[in-house]
């Protein structure tokens, strides 16, 4: 399966979708594609026969736009972080945090993440070097992440 990219740009007031410039359109329309095959993205519930780490904190201005809203950077950040807490308090993965790497990743973002949310960053060991995250804000889903870890030549 081939990925895609859709781009929306939306009026500030109204908050509704708006038409790119016609010199935009053209722009990205020539650009080159790059191919990129979906593995099917994150899992969205947690097996019942694992161990899950949960770890939680607060959205800082740091991370978030003009809209008090998260940065998309942080749905990868903040399993990152939960990771390395999870590795310093001694919850058992297979990986040695200085000697290994991500070689690949899976974000499905399901929902918005404002200035000052909880959020809540449920983490497990997967399959073949990858680790599972769900990212919520209260008992609502914000996003989905995978990433497989390899060692670091």
């Amino acid at each position: 399966m081939k990925s895609s990219t859709i781009l929306v740009m939306v009026d500030r007031l109204s908050r509704r979708p708006i038409l790119y410039p016609e010199k935009f359109k053209t722009f990205v329309n020539n650009y080159p594609i790059i191919e990129h095959h979906w593995s099917g993205g994150p899992l969205k519930s947690i097996p019942l026969s694992v161990n899950v780490f949960s770890w939680q904190r607060r959205l800082t201005c740091l991370e978030t736009d003009l809209n008090k809203h998260a940065n998309n950077s942080v749905y990868l950040l903040l399993p990152l972080e939960c990771l390395q807490v999870a590795f310093d308090e001694g919850f058992s993965t297979h990986l040695e945090m200085t000697k290994n790497m991500i070689k690949k990743c899976d974000l499905l973002i399901v929902n918005e993440s404002k200035l000052s949310d909880m959020i809540t960053v449920k983490m497990w060991p997967g399959e073949s070097g990858y680790f599972n995250f769900i990212l919520s804000v209260g008992d609502k889903h914000v996003a989905y992440v995978n990433m497989l870890f390899v060692s670091c030549p």
